[in-house]
């Protein structure tokens, strides 16, 4: 990530625009070890579309929660629809695998995910806060 560190911590300034005349800077520090790592969740669905479609609804309230927490930043089907695709941020696997196995799909066994994390070296402006730099 391209954060600024002081004091072994990590250093993210977010600018909430409200007023369009006023500005909010608020700075949060985050110990190095929990920047977050990207990850893409690849879903392989193992049962018929009926079924993934009988689901669907429970499915997207538990993307709709992780979206609220901020885990997801964007997700869909898969073209041909054999799965899908979800692009998550995190502090490690093992929270990332736990969420996983929490998907209503998952829990009744009607898609395996493939799991692969990455650090993003390049990023559009908007995922900045997601970039890391190459070591020195």
């Amino acid at each position: 990530m391209t954060l600024p560190v002081r004091d072994g911590l990590a250093v993210r300034r977010c600018w909430c625009a409200g007023d369009p005349g006023r500005r909010l800077c608020v700075t949060v520090r985050l110990p190095i070890a929990m920047m977050a790592i990207m990850f893409i969740l690849e879903l392989t669905y193992t049962a018929p579309l009926d079924r993934i479609e009988a689901a669907h609804p429970e499915h997207v309230a538990w993307l709709d929660s992780h979206y609220e927490s901020g885990v997801f930043i964007a997700s869909g089907p898969k073209d041909p629809r054999d799965g899908a695709v979800i692009v998550a941020v995190g502090a490690d696997r093992a929270q990332i695998e736990d969420i996983a196995k929490g998907d209503p799909y998952s829990v009744a066994g009607l898609a395996e995910y493939t799991i692969t994390n990455f650090r993003a070296m390049r990023t559009s402006p908007a995922l900045e806060e997601y970039r890391h730099q190459r070591p020195a």
